[in-house]
């Protein structure tokens, strides 16, 4: 059966501009990236056959950044504004078990980064017509950076459930945050 938090949670998400607005500039930025780098190849006289590798790197890079900063915020926000003081109505006086909410937090995140995977699948295959990288490899990637991103919304939704002060979970979260870029840098 479906889980209700999910429901919940995704209509909230749809509804929200925070989701909308960021994958519409996601989107932009990522025109304008691929604009940015064909009108500078262009201008080069010799034809690189590595350029789908290029701009797939650049969209990769793209990606990262914008799903492992704002989808793990924006999960790990919504569950710690459900913990504060004045509304523990979710957690206390529902009949839903609290792992089935917490695996309801963590469904909404996985789709809201299937969202923003899936707005960026056309620009990643796109790719492969540029030579330079191969369909097989742009799966893979994306799969991989798909479970980072994944085991991120855990980890913030781990940190929004500490029973700590809301300026320390603020601290917390942004150490976390750049530990998880230090990791997917290295």
């Amino acid at each position: 059966e479906l889980n209700p938090v999910v429901v919940k949670e995704l209509r909230q998400a749809v509804r929200s501009w925070a989701v909308t607005g960021t994958l519409l500039l996601f989107l932009l930025v990522l025109f304008c990236a691929a604009l940015i780098f064909f009108v500078t190849q262009s201008f080069d006289a010799a034809i690189d056959q590595r350029m789908g590798a290029g701009i797939f790197s650049l969209f990769s890079v793209i990606l990262t950044g914008a799903s492992l900063l704002f989808i793990p915020v924006y999960i790990g926000v919504r569950v710690a504004a459900e913990r504060q003081e004045n509304d523990l109505d979710l957690l206390y006086i529902s009949t839903l078990k609290p792992s089935r909410i917490i695996r309801g937090k963590f469904f909404c995140g996985a789709y809201v980064a299937i969202l923003f995977f899936s707005a960026c699948m056309p620009f990643m295959t796109f790719t492969n017509l540029l030579r330079g990288v191969d369909l097989p490899s742009i799966f893979f990637i994306l799969l991989c950076l798909f479970l980072i991103v994944c085991c991120a919304v855990q980890v913030a939704i781990f940190l929004a459930c500490l029973p700590i002060s809301k300026l320390l979970k603020i601290l917390v979260g942004i150490g976390a945050t750049i530990a998880m870029f230090g990791l997917v840098a290295s």
